[in-house]
């Protein structure tokens, strides 16, 4: 039993893990079902109960139970009444329990009588004990009669120490709690006939064009220049690069590591591949010239004994190549496709442009009715939800920079409870915005009808299952995933039917 603010916070206990428990997470909102593998990976299913909100507040009754009080902040309050019986039984146990630790001399463990028990501890300290078993098992057992949806712990509610005061043994016992459960949301204004804003994705031909270019840029061939080339960006450089350290005066210090060194390696000569400067310092050089150029490795280096080290590479020279983009012809189209002329594959790349386009106009549509959707939903969310939610997207966060190559030993650096509270701060709104329209879509898919069928939540699933290519992943929870986006859309789609929608050019970066 921990003592926080005033109030008892309960321990869960078996019976509590029986009761109709909810889970700390709630669906997250995203703008369409095809992303769905990358969000339900097994460390982010273990994270994310991504549909039990929807699942939990659609159990949630209307009616409380008696000796349930409505409380703000979707609290409720509970009167807890515990029989004589099992008050005697508590301290029974308890007086057990210490009577078998207790060494008192002139006594054997275990046969210890009840007054020198109580005289050796104190009448407070095993009274205290014999509270605590009370608590915890009555406290489970009433939340499960009274069929309570609800998350994080109880707390006692009202003053601990008179409470404890009023606990004898062998006769009925009465305690008040409070706890967080799901809420429910509600609309200050009409959802059917919203009018929003959003932004059109047009699609250009130029756009078919620039793509071909691009395949063109990543089919190129590299040729050995012609003699007298000097190094220029856009071509391949075949160079011998040693590191050292650089000294405050600029000078040539120390050699580095060997993991900073490259012999006779390919260098693309492309902005953003490398240590900003570095591929900058060789332009205009020649076959055969060796190059100083300064770098500055970053904080977040790769190799630890590396960031923030100013260093000087040696950049010998030793061959130039031009990249030469092939021919725009069906050679062309036959080498980078499957389709056998130019002009199929320009539709193809025309057709997939514009899909995209108009699943971009989508998204945006769909932001904007989201917007306006928040904008009338009011729902009280406890903040044992949203604290929980912004822990499982801040872990999801580290695992996700461990997964794009930082260190493991960077990554527990950085988890820390300053970076916690700083991430809070700054997710904390999306965090709410996002728990409240889980709400909202639920509240609405239950109002007009919308949940989803069993067969289209397995038919997504197996979608799904495909995209995580064999990936273990926890049933339940792919299925409340899978669920959850899938009245998301249905919600959506719905609110898009009836709403005026005005469409805006994108503005032009």
């Amino acid at each position: 039993m921990a003592f926080v603010g005033g109030s008892v916070c309960v321990r869960a206990t078996p019976e509590m893990a029986r009761a109709p428990r909810s889970h700390s997470c709630v669906p997250q909102s995203k703008p369409a079902l095809a992303s769905h593998a990358a969000r339900l990976s097994p460390r982010r299913c273990r994270a994310v109960r991504a549909g039990k909100a929807v699942v939990m507040a659609a159990a949630a009754s209307s009616a409380l139970a008696e000796g349930v009080e409505q409380l703000p902040d979707s609290q409720v309050g509970i009167e807890v009444c515990v029989s004589a019986q099992e008050t005697a039984a508590a301290f029974d146990k308890v007086m057990r329990e210490m009577g078998g630790k207790a060494q008192i001399p002139g006594f054997r463990k275990g046969k210890v009588p009840k007054q020198v028990l109580l005289s050796h501890f104190g009448p407070k300290n095993v009274y205290g004990a014999a509270c605590e078993e009370v608590f915890n098992t009555a406290v489970g057992k009433t939340l499960q009669e009274k069929k309570i949806n609800y998350i994080g712990q109880a707390a006692i509610d009202g003053d601990v120490d008179a409470i404890l005061d009023t606990f004898r043994p062998g006769e009925a016992f009465k305690f008040k709690i409070k706890i967080d459960v799901w809420p429910t949301a509600s609309f200050s204004g009409e959802y059917k006939g919203m009018s929003v804003e959003a932004e059109e994705e047009l699609f250009d031909e130029a756009l078919v064009e620039n793509a071909l270019v691009e395949l063109q840029k990543k089919n190129a061939l590299p040729v050995i220049a012609p003699e007298g080339t000097k190094a220029a960006m856009g071509q391949v450089l075949v160079a011998t690069m040693t590191g050292f350290f650089r000294n405050d005066d600029g000078s040539q210090g120390a050699e580095l590591p060997e993991i900073a060194d490259g012999k006779s390696i390919e260098v693309q000569m492309e902005s953003g591949v490398y240590m900003p400067g570095l591929v900058e310092g060789i332009v205009g050089a020649s076959i055969g010239e060796t190059r100083l150029v300064p770098v500055d490795f970053p904080d977040n280096a790769p190799r630890a004994e590396l960031r923030n080290i100013k260093a000087l590479f040696k950049v010998d020279v030793e061959a130039i190549k031009n990249k030469v983009v092939p021919e725009l012809d069906d050679e062309f189209a036959q080498q980078v496709s499957e389709e056998d002329t130019l002009e199929a594959l320009k539709a193809n790349i025309r057709e997939r442009l514009g899909s995209e386009a108009s699943a971009l106009t989508k998204s945006n549509i769909q932001r904007a009715l989201e917007d306006k959707l928040r904008e009338i939903t009011e729902v009280a969310l406890p903040v044992t939800l949203v604290q929980e939610r912004t822990k499982s997207k801040f872990a999801s966060m580290m695992a996700d920079w461990k997964d794009q190559g930082m260190p493991e030993e960077q990554v527990r650096a950085l988890i820390t409870p300053e970076n916690f509270e700083k991430y809070a701060k700054k997710a904390g709104p999306n965090v709410e915005k996002q728990l409240a329209l889980s709400f909202a879509f639920q509240k609405i898919a239950e109002i007009e009808g919308l949940k989803p069928s069993a067969g289209e939540v397995d038919d997504q699933i197996t979608i799904v299952r495909g995209e995580l290519k064999g990936q273990e992943v926890d049933e339940e929870l792919l299925r409340e995933n899978v669920e959850a986006e899938l009245v998301r859309e249905k919600v959506l789609d719905f609110l898009k039917d009836s709403a005026t929608i005005k469409l805006v050019p994108k503005a032009k970066v």
